[in-house]
C-alpha cells in the first residue's frame, strides 16, 4: 500500500488543489443528476440517472475503483441518451479516478477517449496528472496549459450565464460550473509550478514512497508496517509540521511490523484496546494516502468491522469496510472510543478482482489486529498503553484526537 515516487520530494504542494478538484467533480456529478432527471421519464433515461447517482455516491465515499466501474457502465449504456458533452465529462471523471488508483497509462487512454468526443478542460487535467506520474513532463505541461486555456473560456461563459439566468436554480448550476473551472485553473497552476521547481534526471532520481505511522511512546517511537520502510536508504517522519530523521528500532517481515526511533517528544500516544474486536463494530481509519494528490494534512474514513479474519481465514487480520488507499499502510484503525484496534495493512485489488469476476468488490480492506502488534512490541521489549473499551466519541472528536498520534512516513530508496 505504499506508493512509489520518482521525485526528490512527494509533491505535497499539489494536495490542496487536487482535493479542491475532487469536490468540484462531486458537484459536477450532482449537476448531471439534475440535467438527466429534467426531460423525459423513459426507462433508459432513468437507468442513466441511477448510474449517475451511484457515481455521486462513490465520489462521496472516495471509492475510486467503483467510480471507474460505474462510469464505464455509464459510457457504454448511456452514450445515446445524454448529450456528448456530458458523456465526455463522465469519461473525464473516470480518467481522474484511474489517476487516483495510480493507473496512469489507463488514465491517459481514457482521457484521450474523452478528448476524441470533445476537448474539455476536465479531460486535459486528468491527462496532465497522469503524465506527471509517468514523468512525461513536456506532455504534462502541454495538457496543463491547455486545461488553463479551456477553463478560462468556460469561466467566462459561466459568468455570462450567471448574469442571464432566468431562475435561481439556473444561476446556482452555472455558478457551480464556474467554481469548478476555477478549481481546475488553480490545480493546473499548482501542477505547473510543481514541475517548474524540479530538475528531472531520469538516471539519478531516487524513488520515494510514503506510508503512515502510529505514535506509541512519548519518547519518539513510531509503529508502522515493515513493507513501508523496507529497503529505505533514509526514513523521514513528519508530525506537527516538523520533520524527524528516523532509524529502524525493530522489524519483522512475517508479521509486517516495524518500529522507528525518531528522537521526537510526543504528547499524544496510541492506547491499545484490551479485548478483541467485534463484527459490525464501527471503526475509523486515519492516514496519509495518495500523497501529492489528497490532503497533506491526512484523511479520515469511517466504516465497520466486516470479519474477524483476512484472506484465506488469516486470523491475524481484520476485514474492514472503511475506505483505504495507497499510503494508508501502517496507519491506525481506531474503535469509537479512540483506542487502537489494528494497523492498516492492505486493500483488495478491486480492478484485478473485477477483471476476473466481472464485478467490483466494495470496500474490502484489511488491518492487522492490535493484539498481534502488541505481541511483536513485547517481543522487542517495547511497552505500550492499554485500556478497556471506553465511551464512544463524536466523529469530529475522534478524528482530531487520532490525527495527533498519526504521522506521515517518507522512505527514500
Amino acid at each position: 500500500m505504499t506508493r512509489q515516487r520518482r521525485f526528490h520530494r512527494t509533491g505535497l504542494v499539489l494536495a490542496a488543489a487536487f482535493v479542491d478538484i475532487f469536490a468540484m467533480r462531486f458537484l459536477a456529478a450532482v449537476v448531471t443528476v439534475i440535467l438527466i432527471a429534467s426531460p423525459a421519464h423513459s426507462f433508459s433515461r432513468q437507468h442513466c440517472l441511477n448510474l449517475t447517482k451511484a457515481i455521486t455516491d462513490a465520489m462521496n465515499r472516495r471509492d475510486a475503483a467503483s467510480i471507474v466501474q460505474i462510469t464505464g457502465d455509464f459510457e457504454k449504456e448511456c452514450a445515446g441518451i445524454v448529450d456528448q458533452r456530458r458523456l465526455a465529462k463522465m469519461i473525464g471523471t473516470q480518467a481522474d479516478a484511474l489517476v487516483d488508483l495510480s493507473e496512469a497509462k489507463q488514465a491517459i487512454a481514457t482521457a484521450d477517449r474523452c478528448l476524441r468526443i470533445e476537448s474539455l478542460a476536465d479531460c486535459h487535467l486528468a491527462k496532465g496528472r497522469a503524465l506527471i506520474l509517468l514523468r512525461r513532463t513536456d506532455e504534462a505541461r502541454k495538457s496543463l496549459r491547455t486545461t488553463k486555456r479551456l477553463a478560462g473560456v468556460e469561466i467566462l461563459r459561466a459568468s455570462s450565464k450567471v448574469k442571464e439566468a432566468a431562475s435561481e436554480l439556473d444561476r446556482e448550476l452555472w455558478n457551480a460550473d464556474r467554481e469548478k473551472y476555477r478549481a481546475y485553473t488553480r490545480a493546473a497552476d499548482w501542477a505547473l509550478a510543481f514541475l517548474a521547481t524540479r530538475k528531472y534526471h531520469k538516471t539519478q532520481s531516487p524513488q520515494i514512497s510514503s506510508g503512515t505511522g502510529i505514535v506509541i511512546s512519548e519518547n519518539g517511537r513510531v509503529l508502522t508496517n515493515y513493507h513501508v520502510v523496507n529497503h529505505c536508504r533514509s526514513i523521514d517522519v513528519f508530525s506537527g509540521g516538523k520533520l524527524f530523521r528516523a532509524s529502524l528500532r525493530a522489524s519483522d517481515k512475517k508479521t509486517d511490523f516495524a518500529v522507528l526511533e525518531t528522537g521526537a517528544h510526543f504528547t499524544s500516544v496510541a492506547t491499545f484496546r484490551a479485548g478483541t474486536a467485534e463484527v459490525g463494530e464501527p471503526v475509523a481509519v486515519i492516514g496519509f494516502p495518495l500523497q501529492g494528490i489528497l490532503s497533506s494534512g491526512g484523511t479520515v474514513s469511517f466504516g465497520h468491522i466486516s470479519a474477524l479474519a483476512g484472506i484465506a481465514n488469516d486470523w491475524q487480520k481484520l476485514q474492514i469496510s472503511a475506505p483505504v488507499q495507497p499510503g494508508n499502510s501502517g496507519g491506525p484503525l481506531f474503535d469509537q472510543g479512540g483506542l487502537l484496534l489494528g494497523v492498516v495493512v492492505q486493500k483488495l485489488d478491486a480492478l484485478k478482482v473485477a477483471r476476473i469476476t466481472g464485478d467490483v468488490p466494495q470496500n474490502i480492506n484489511f488491518a492487522i489486529k492490535a493484539e498481534v502488534a502488541h505481541l511483536f512490541l513485547a517481543a522487542n521489549g517495547i511497552q505500550v498503553h492499554t485500556a478497556q473499551r471506553q465511551r464512544p466519541l463524536a466523529n469530529t472528536e475522534l478524528s482530531r484526537a487520532g490525527k495527533e498520534l498519526t504521522v506521515l512516513i517518507r522512505c527514500t530508496h
